[in-house]
């Protein structure tokens, strides 16, 4: 529909639809009606056009009126569909009676002219119905055409040894129209196949296009979601990095400001990728949002958020998702985990694992979460991440980045001026190298506590 507007208003730069306003328009008509109007309009004045000087032609060099009729009746017959049309403004019945005067009409000169030899392949040109009606009709319809115009033709060769030529033509003369007709006939099939190809990579480069507006737009809308910037806490420094791996995905994370000055924590990832991954992590988050103020508990905010989402999202998807509450006076991190990879806790040149159990949001109704809680002493710190990041391959797609290489690197750090999402990313480029193209979305969340100063 959009390629079919641009084409209608390249012919209204022309002043072609002044002609289609006062022959047979309506106000009510779409851009696609219009463009085919004015195709078909067009194309009876050009055939009229012919007519008179196919007429002319045959008078002269067959010396027959017969010869010369049935290009001369085209013309009167077109023109006179042309102004019924204007009168009625009945597009179907203009169209159908263009598209059988053009096959037709060949049908008729290879017969005044003698026969298929003597008229030189003239019937040839009655393709034409069949192939303008794909340009201003359909598909089926030209189908329709197709198959008239063959049994023209078979009927052509039963006749064939009744007809008498009017005329001897030489045969040199002969020859030149054959060439002439096979000739024109190929030249309008190959311009209208250009054209469909020509109008195929138009589309296609359009709907492209349209696609990557609407990918855009879409990115912009789950980076609204998200937390438009990271809670400053007294004593404790937060970092984040959000990195999908398609213009949205399925990853995110959220804080929520609790009573008694309490944060909420969550880092999930929705199945899949793109735009349907997208959707469900947007719901999912929205469905957190709204039960996380009531409870003081992970275990039952996972608990209230999963049931819904049982019926809310497709049954081949779910949400993996960790959740915990922070107080920054003591350091109680109080969690609970629905099927997301364990975070880690660096602690004294270790990392530890937090385990939690508990299944994914979204796959079944009724589930349980276990809750745990440990407390952040001070230079402590927690990653919570994505699966994004641990199943990364390499350019070989020999080796993942894996657990045990996080696990190690997360023990190794312990350098307050150098964030750990910042380590970890460096980590896993130098691993991956030039070129990789990111498989799964990643997203990295440290919560760290200050150390005490001496």
């Amino acid at each position: 529909m959009v390629l079919q507007k641009n084409i209608w208003q390249r012919l209204r730069r022309l002043s072609l639809s002044q002609a289609v306003e006062r022959l047979g328009a309506a106000p009510d008509d779409t851009d696609e009606i219009r463009l085919q109007k004015t195709l078909v309009l067009v194309f009876a004045c050009a055939m009229s056009l012919a007519g008179i000087v196919w007429g002319c032609f045959a008078y002269f060099v067959y010396q027959s009126a017969l010869a010369a009729l049935p290009p001369f009746g085209y013309v009167i017959l077109s023109l006179l569909n042309v102004a019924i049309f204007a009168r009625t403004r009945r597009f179907r019945l203009f169209r159908f009676v263009q598209l059988f005067l053009s096959l037709v009409l060949p049908f008729l000169m290879m017969v005044a002219l003698g026969g298929f030899v003597n008229g030189s392949a003239t019937i040839l040109w009655s393709l034409i119905a069949p192939l303008g009606a794909l340009v201003v009709a359909d598909r089926r319809q030209a189908t329709f055409w197709f198959l008239a115009f063959l049994g023209l033709v078979l009927f052509s060769s039963f006749l064939e040894p009744s007809i008498r030529p009017t005329r001897d033509v030489p045969l040199l003369v002969q020859t030149i129209f054959f060439v002439m007709n096979i000739g024109g006939v190929s030249a309008v099939a190959f311009v209208l196949l250009s054209y469909f190809v020509g109008q195929k990579k138009k589309l296609q480069d359009l709907e492209r296009a349209y696609l990557q507006q609407e990918l855009r737009m879409a990115r912009d809308i789950q980076q609204a979601l998200l937390p438009k910037g990271l809670p400053q806490l007294e004593g404790w420094k937060i970092s984040c990095r959000y990195q999908p791996a398609r213009e949205v995905g399925g990853d995110f994370y959220d804080f929520f400001e609790l009573e008694d000055g309490r944060l909420g924590l969550v880092v999930g990832d929705a199945t899949g990728h793109g735009m349907p991954a997208a959707l469900v992590m947007a719901t999912a988050r929205s469905m957190l949002r709204a039960v996380a103020q009531a409870s003081e508990s992970p275990g039952e905010v996972l608990r209230r958020a999963n049931d819904p989402l049982v019926m809310d999202i497709p049954p081949n998807m779910f949400v993996t998702c960790f959740y915990a509450i922070l107080d920054p006076e003591s350091g109680r991190l109080l969690y609970a985990n629905a099927g997301q990879d364990l975070p880690y806790l660096h602690r004294g040149g270790d990392a530890e694992e937090l385990r939690a159990r508990g299944m994914p949001l979204g796959l079944m109704p009724g589930m349980s979460y276990e809750e745990h809680e440990v407390v952040l002493e001070a230079g402590d710190s927690a990653l919570f991440y994505s699966d994004g990041l641990v199943e990364a391959h390499d350019l070989q797609r020999h080796e993942m980045f894996g657990f045990p290489r996080l696990r190690a690197l997360v023990a190794e750090h312990d350098d307050e001026e150098r964030s750990l999402v910042t380590l970890l990313l460096e980590e896993l480029y130098s691993f991956t190298g030039e070129g990789w193209e990111q498989e799964d979305d990643i997203t990295l969340l440290t919560l760290r506590r200050a150390a005490v100063r001496i």
